[in-house]
């Protein structure tokens, strides 16, 4: 292309030379001539006066050459003026021609603003998750993160996570230091960090001292932690903080090297500041990097220490860069083997023999899951229906244009007439549509920010997003999009202007010539009414699915039910103990005691002290039977067990089926008394009856338990799960961890539950003021996160689809509008030779309805095709429900009933007297 266009540059410079060197041939010519002739008047002999005269005028050769290229100068400057001139012309008639149209201006600006933008935050928040490489990490395409997939079902079930035991980590990077270089980091978490005697929370991170090589990230100042100093054992408390961190507390100094912070009552010296926007290979923002040593860690099995604890808990994320020749799947199968043989020889009780080591993406986001993450298949069909509303956008943008070019058609045609080119006339007209992207394209900069912000909030409310949704690259790509969609948009108009017919035109007189049926503004139509109607369909899925999953019966009564705990930090290493023997009696009185002073309180109805709360946590056991049989595990998984006061079930809403509950005085006493759930019952004595059955509840246990009811089957962990055993035993306060009270349970009166929760919050920060901030929460705030698939799909399909049902209603409003207008005579006409009013309506009606109902028909056939895209995030609902399919249908149908009636309105009151006169 640039080589055509040079040589099409390089003809117009030659032949506007020649005409040039013409010219100056021809003006040297006169002048050597009118010498010549004065000399001969004087006197001289004509061939002396011809040498004379060039004597006279030097070197013509070179003044030739001199004249040519000061004229040529000269001609290019006026080229260039009179082209800019022309433009700068253009664009202010274009102006001027927009302003007197300012609602069809404004129509249009709104609708690509609303399309851009929505596509820009979708991209946004794609480009994060997906496609953008973290910020000041070299080569990530090098970078692999590693999982651990286990089938393992000692107090676990089958799933695939992304953290490890550190001594895993470990043995790993040992094993398999010549295939790849390996880090491993904790995520990010809050701490209170002390800096220049200010207190504050930031985000931190502990590391190895690969972390920073592994990734390829150079410090902006300083250095990053060394091997000694993340010496197991021996660590070396060093920090490195964020560049952010660094500008916001000091000023972005580099005396900040040296310095000290404190952080979880260390004091660490600063030797380094990480570059720009570095916050690691994950989304959540990181302020400060400690070494992996100096994380405080409680003791491992015996004397063991956390580092070398196979049994401890899995923490650790772990990163590695292949090195060449190795394949992301051939380290995974290398590493398998290590993980297998370290818990085989490490682990004493329950050894994971199925763990799989699986390698994926750097992005957490892309990586393997038993189920597709939330955020990875919103996001995905996110992008797909704002696709489509910036599609339906654009269509109704090309009709506004196309009625807009009708209307001005007589216009057009006087210009034409008046001698402006059918170029020039399509560059104008594609100057205004390219001048109302550009101000929608702006406008859109304002929506994209808005959506992004509120995307990321509702797909990722857990992140602490750092960098601003809107980067340079989303701003340029939103603008070019503005400007390629104007000019698309534009090109139809301008080209169907460009072939207007002079005479018709003129002999239309005041009339708006051109044909009211136009198969393309009907086929735009058609195309805004069948992704309207894939948009509606989509909404009315999710809604149902969501209606549904709240329709289960979880069991409890969980609108009113809200519950909490409280836990301490060891003063020595600050970590958080989750259960502390020597705490047991003071946390045991101190919710004895917030229970005895809430009972009174206004709005409370019951209160339980439990080891687990409902949905929210629960011990896993192994039963045996009377005879040492080990008890049948259901769906290969170990039976729950919560143990509460006799007050559980009346402050949860748990129901009783048969026999009854343990009373005070059993609790009180240690009876060996147990009620079980349904499935329990059903499971473990399928031919007779559970109640009376004697069994032991762990694999420990030397005394037998005695079933003396049957509760209704309740939800154990999530909503939608498959039917688990448990049972619920009497609390023991002065037993063992599994039946120590640890949890407050607190059932309020209908439409109290908020109070309830905040005076529950209170009493507890009372009770306990030494203890962490405690945490408390109702429910259905619990319940929330496993809903928000529905309910996030709902809320985006039904906001995008009523977006697009607004903008295809205006496409039949206006598109109709016009057609009457157009069609005033004839109708007029119709009226006189004895139409009535509900015919004509009927006209009117049936040609606005007639391109919507094609348009639904269309989009039932794609909503169809697209079904199984969604199906996978549908509950107890089918991609192509019936009812969902009509629903979308008529309420398109009736919304463009509604847009078509003020047209027809018009219609039915058209005089035939004054539109014969006009005619």
């Amino acid at each position: 292309m640039s080589a055509a266009w040079g040589g099409l540059h390089r003809l117009l410079h030659v032949a506007t030379r020649r005409g040039v060197a013409r010219d100056v041939d021809d003006e040297l010519q006169f002048h050597v001539e009118s010498r010549v002739g004065d000399l001969v008047a004087r006197g001289h002999d004509p061939v002396d006066a011809r040498a004379v005269a060039e004597r006279e005028f030097g070197d013509l050769d070179e003044s030739r050459r001199e004249l040519i290229d000061a004229d040529q100068r000269r001609y290019e400057r006026v080229e260039r003026g009179t082209t800019w001139e022309a433009w700068w012309h253009d664009v202010r008639f274009s102006a001027r021609s927009l302003r007197r149209t300012p609602g069809v201006a404004a129509a249009v600006v709104v609708l690509l603003g609303l399309g851009i933008g929505a596509n820009a935050a979708t991209f946004s928040l794609a480009d994060d998750l997906f496609v953008r490489p973290p910020a000041g990490v070299s080569a990530p395409d090098g970078l692999t993160r590693l999982y651990v997939h286990s089938d393992h079902t000692k107090g676990r079930y089958g799933a695939i996570q992304p953290t490890f035991v550190f001594p895993a980590y470990v043995a790993m990077a040992r094993a398999l230091g010549s295939q790849a270089a390996f880090a491993a980091y904790t995520e990010a978490d809050s701490e209170a960090v002390g800096i220049r005697r200010a207190t504050e929370t930031l985000r931190v991170v502990y590391a190895t001292s690969s972390y920073f090589p592994v990734l390829g990230a150079l410090p902006a100042l300083g250095r990053t932690f060394t091997g000694d100093e993340d010496s197991m054992g021996a660590g070396v408390p060093v920090a490195v903080i964020g560049d952010a961190l660094w500008h916001a507390r000091y000023g972005g100094d580099s005396a900040v090297l040296g310095q000290q912070i404190d952080v979880a009552l260390a004091r660490y010296t600063i030797i380094g500041v990480a570059a720009p926007g570095f916050i690691g290979p994950d989304l959540d923002r990181t302020d400060i990097w400690l070494p992996m040593a100096m994380r405080p860690g409680a003791p491992g099995i015996g004397d063991t220490p956390w580092y070398r604890d196979w049994g401890g808990a899995s923490w650790v994320r772990v990163i590695g860069r292949l090195h060449r020749g190795t394949t992301a799947a051939s380290l995974a199968a290398a590493a398998t083997p290590v993980l297998r043989l370290g818990e085989r020889d490490n682990v004493m009780y329950g050894p994971d023999t199925t763990a799989t080591v699986l390698a994926g993406p750097w992005q957490e986001s892309l990586g393997p899951s038993v189920t597709t993450p939330v955020e990875r298949a919103i996001t995905t069909r996110l992008v797909g229906v704002t696709l489509m509303v910036l599609v339906i956008a654009c269509a109704n943008v090309v009709n506004l244009l196309l009625l807009r070019g009708v209307r001005r058609r007589r216009e057009i045609a006087i210009r034409l007439s008046l001698g402006i080119s059918r170029a020039r006339l399509v560059r104008q007209l594609l100057i205004e549509s390219t001048m109302l992207a550009v101000i929608g394209g702006v406008a859109s900069l304002g929506a994209a920010v808005w959506g992004a912000s509120l995307l990321r909030a509702t797909i990722l409310p857990s992140v602490h997003w750092g960098a601003h949704p809107m980067r340079w690259q989303v701003i340029v790509a939103s603008l070019g999009a503005a400007v390629v969609t104007g000019v698309v948009a534009g090109m139809a108009p301008a080209l169907h202007a460009g072939r207007t017919d002079l005479t018709a035109s003129l002999k239309s007189g005041t009339s708006e010539g051109g044909s009211p049926r136009s198969p393309l503004r009907a086929g735009l139509i058609v195309v805004q009414a069948a992704l309207c109607m894939v948009l509606l369909a989509g909404a009315g899925l999710f809604v149902r699915s969501l209606r549904a999953v709240q329709s289960i019966d979880l069991g409890y009564d969980a609108s009113r039910v809200a519950y909490g705990w409280v836990y301490f930090r060891n003063p020595t290493n600050r970590t958080v103990e989750f259960s502390n023997p020597a705490r047991s009696q003071e946390l045991t009185q101190g919710l004895a005691s917030v229970a005895l002073r809430l009972r009174s309180e206004p709005g409370v109805e019951s209160i339980a002290l439990a080891s687990s709360p409902p949905m929210n946590g629960y011990a896993m056991t192994s039963p045996r039977f009377g005879d040492g049989a080990p008890a049948p595990k259901l769906n290969g998984l170990d039976a729950g067990l919560i143990a509460a006061e006799p007050s559980f079930f009346a402050t949860t809403g748990a129901t009783l089926v048969r026999g009854r509950l343990f009373t005070a005085a059993e609790q009180a006493d240690s009876d060996q008394v147990v009620v079980v759930n349904e499935t329990m019952a059903r499971t473990y004595w399928p031919h007779s009856d559970a109640l009376g059955q004697c069994f032991f509840v762990s694999a420990r246990d030397r005394t037998c338990t005695t079933v003396i009811g049957i509760a209704r089957d309740a939800r154990l962990k999530n909503i939608i799960e498959s039917p688990r055993v448990e049972m619920f035993t009497p609390i023991r306060r002065g037993a063992g961890m599994l039946s120590r009270p640890a949890f407050i349970i607190v059932r309020a009166a209908p439409g109290r539950a908020s109070q309830v929760t905040d005076r529950l919050r209170r009493a507890l920060v009372q009770q306990f003021p030494g203890a962490e901030p405690p945490y408390v929460t109702s429910m259905a705030r619990a319940a929330e996160p496993e809903l928000r698939p529905w309910r996030v799909g709902a809320e985006l399909f039904a906001l995008f689809g009523g977006l697009a049902l607004v903008v295809a209603i205006f496409g039949v409003y206006s598109t109709l509008a016009y057609t009457v207008g157009h069609r005033l005579q004839e109708i007029g006409i119709r009226v006189a030779l004895g139409a009535r009013r509900g015919q004509i309506a009927r006209l009117v009606l049936a040609h606005g309805m007639r391109p919507l109902v094609v348009g639904v028909a269309c989009g039932l056939i794609i909503t169809v095709l697209l079904g199984r895209f969604v199906a996978s995030m549908l509950y107890e609902t089918s991609a192509t429900n019936p009812l969902v399919l009509g629903g979308a249908a008529v309420v398109l149908l009736l919304a463009g009933l509604l847009g078509s009636l003020a047209p027809a309105w018009r219609a039915t009151r058209v005089d035939p007297a004054v539109s014969l006169r006009a005619e």
